[in-house]
């Protein structure tokens, strides 16, 4: 009989000891731990974040043999509120009495018991339903919004009973706009922000969410009127139109709204605590007069909500695209995720269990859900947070016993490792080891190469290189990446490459902003849609004008330029981009200054490809160019060759991807040379990562990486 995986479980009561000692009568709990078997029903996981603000040792109640209980919380916690929703939550009808929070069911202070429950982590949030826990009450507002929208869903039966329905634009945008600005998003923008929770959250299978606050909260910013329209009668017209509308009055309205500071108090503690944290550091710095500074908070509130917004609706969408059979989700349908899940609607997944999969596919899980990581802004306490909440998934993966003493480019690597020795695959990435001239494995991902040169703040920081291609890179017991030639195929003639300044040296600004223009229309939709806040307006763009920081404008310029003709190969990405879609103007940099475009041309080929900057300059990265020709487009990327001394070298291109995957998704883009080490077949080191094309022929590519390929190996 196998081995049936237990954990250690609390319940929650209130303490009716008449003689307990606990404070002075003071309300609290009385916990007793169990342990049950890690299947649906038998717990419900917590999750939340610890807190952002002067987090300190908190008594909540005691166990039963008298210990007292503590949790280390933020002063965003009500404590009280905090009590009566954990016991609350063990005494609901029909669900188990028992719940799993790290910080009463974690021996903290044994160091074992710590590693062998972080590697049971993933298991705990898939076989529990899990309550997400936020500070404060619900706003008025989310309430309010969502009943519209449920409105039109049940106006329409066939969407009823979806996760994401479609429902009216017109009525998706009205709910963004009304809501989006809430200054009490910012309850719930930490629980977005944080790593753990999110890995939390794509682990479950079940979740909904709960305020520790009793009742709704009045909005702040319901001076604002905006649901004032009737939204019953908005028709369905075009997405543009809602957006410039809805925008337009939202603007109109705000020109008139003062954040005073009765205002800030009166909100929920989380935004209160931040404008008190945003005040302080403008006082301290001596900046600007006091009406000022509540003129700069509340552009902070409105800023830092419509981040939290956002952050929803992109979290939800990526559980639904991981929890359903139809991967595509639109931008109005994260709208009404991310309405039902602040509001408590119970989301459920529509496909089997994960410990149903065979163990390859519970790799290709892994590995998606990794890929996941590539755009998130979300945050770690503790560097070592970004391998270990991430990586405990990872099927065979095994915590390193030293891992607390383990720097995070070497316990990362560690985990790389491992996953190609358990699976015989490895990562794509546009990081490969031959990019930084390594003299082991070029064409695998070994993070420790690079990665102590990256001030790492968010996720992005380690994971923004990751590819997605259809197919990961499956290798051989020699660290070798397999190769296969397409069918049918003349071998393509060697590539000729330069550097950046062999081409562009004397040439002006003017006509390498248009050349870059041209090449950008050329690049993947995901790598535009990633830099769509470069395409912004005319305005915003001044405003870098007035600062003088013409490296920025220029990328940001050449980015919107080319943006419109790249929206028009996907006519579906004007929801998720409406501003993309709506502006239209050309741009030239012909009555510009003269700038260094070489370092403009960095940036951009840096965010292109999601490579530090200063790491890419650390490492000694070079650009490379080719010029392309009468049927292939010019290319750049980034190399550690300095092709000015290699007159007579040739190259050849690698693409990391089937040559039979013709969709305009990002299929990386390598540079190689073939080795002399008197094989049977070719073998090629990696040298440079270009930006990819979708238009770059595949005849022109050399070979194709492919886990059965025969043809050659990247060694």
């Amino acid at each position: 009989m196998p081995n049936v995986l237990k954990t250690r479980v609390v319940k929650f009561q209130f303490c009716h000891d008449g003689e307990c000692d606990f404070g002075e009568g003071e309300l609290h709990l009385v916990i007793e731990t169990s342990y049950v078997e890690l299947r649906r029903g038998s717990a419900r996981a917590l999750s939340y974040t610890w807190g952002e603000f002067d987090r300190k040792q908190t008594e909540i109640g005691h166990y039963k043999d008298g210990r007292r209980a503590t949790m280390e919380l933020g002063q965003e916690w009500d404590i009280l509120e905090l009590v009566v929703t954990l016991q609350d939550l063990c005494l609901e009808p029909d669900q188990s009495q028992y719940c799993w929070i790290d910080q009463l069911c974690i021996a903290q202070d044994d160091a074992e018991e710590v590693r062998s429950t972080l590697a049971k982590i993933p298991d705990i949030y898939r076989n529990f339903d899990v309550i997400v826990l936020f500070p404060g009450s619900l706003c008025e507002c989310q309430l309010r919004a969502l009943d519209y929208l449920e409105a039109a869903v049940v106006a329409d039966p066939s969407q009823q009973g979806k996760i994401y329905p479609n429902v009216n634009v017109g009525l998706c945008v009205w709910s963004q706009v009304m809501v989006g600005a809430c200054f009490n998003n910012l309850s719930y923008y930490a629980w977005f922000s944080r790593l753990w929770t999110r890995q939390e959250l794509m682990y479950a299978s079940r979740i909904n969410t709960r305020w520790t606050g009793q009742n709704p909260s009045s909005c702040p910013t319901s001076v604002l009127d905006l649901d004032k329209h009737n939204t019953e009668n908005i028709p369905i017209i075009s997405y543009e139109q809602n957006t410039k509308d809805l925008l337009s009055s939202y603007v109109e309205n705000m020109k008139d709204f003062y954040l005073s500071h009765e205002q800030i108090s009166s909100l929920e503690p989380t935004p209160r605590l931040w404008c008190e944290r945003w005040m302080d550091e403008m006082e301290n710095s001596g900046s600007s007069s006091p009406d000022t500074r509540y003129s700069n908070i509340q552009q902070k509130l409105i800023d830092v909500s419509n981040v939290a917004s956002v952050e929803a609706g992109e979290s939800l969408k990526n559980w639904a695209a991981f929890h359903s059979a139809d991967k595509r989700i639109r931008g109005e349908q994260s709208i009404v995720l991310r309405s039902r899940f602040i509001c408590g609607v119970t989301f459920e997944s529509q496909l089997p269990p994960i410990d149903k999969y065979k163990e390859e596919e519970k790799v290709n899980h892994f590995l998606h859900m990794l890929c996941g990581l590539i755009r998130t802004k979300r945050s770690a306490t503790q560097l070592r947070d970004y391998v270990v909440a991430v990586w405990v998934d990872c099927p065979k993966y095994i915590l390193p016993q030293g891992y607390k003493d383990m720097e995070l480019p070497l316990l990362l690597q560690d985990a790389v490792k491992q996953l190609e020795s358990n699976h015989g695959v490895s990562v794509a990435t546009n990081a490969l080891a031959g990019l930084f001239g390594c003299e082991g494995p070029s064409a695998l991902w070994r993070p420790a190469l690079y990665l102590d040169s990256v001030a790492v703040r968010a996720a992005d920081d380690i994971y923004g290189p990751l590819l997605v291609p259809k197919h990961h890179y499956g290798i051989y017991s020699e660290e070798r990446l397999p190769l296969t030639r397409r069918p049918g195929t003349e071998t393509p003639p060697a590539n000729k490459v330069y550097n950046y300044d062999q081409i562009f040296a004397t040439t002006p600004s003017a006509d390498v902003f248009d050349f870059m223009v041209c090449m950008v229309k050329t690049w993947p939709i995901n790598i535009i849609f990633s830099y769509r806040a470069y395409a912004m307006s005319p305005e915003h763009n001044r405003a870098l004008l007035d600062k003088n920081d013409m490296t920025e404008l220029f990328c940001k310029e050449v980015m919107h330029s080319a943006s419109r003709d790249v929206i028009e190969r996907q006519p579906a990405a004007r929801v998720d981009n409406p501003g993309l879609f709506l502006q239209r103007w050309n741009i030239s940099w012909k009555h510009r200054e003269e700038i260094d475009h070489k370092n403009a041309v960095y940036r951009l080929v840096c965010k292109a490809l999601r490579l530090n900057e200063k790491m890419s300059r650390d490492k000694n990265l070079r650009l490379m160019v080719d010029r392309g020709s009468h049927d292939s487009p010019p290319r750049i990327g980034l190399t550690w060759l300095d092709f000015d001394s290699e007159d007579d070298l040739t190259t050849c291109t690698i693409r990391a991807a089937s040559p039979f995957e013709n969709d305009y998704q990002e299929k990386g883009l390598f540079e190689a040379i073939e080795t002399d080490v008197g094989e049977d077949v070719p073998t090629y080191r990696l040298i440079g990562v270009w930006v990819p094309s979708v238009d770059f022929p595949d005849s022109k590519v050399e070979k194709f990486a492919n886990p059965y390929g025969k043809d050659g190996y990247l060694i």
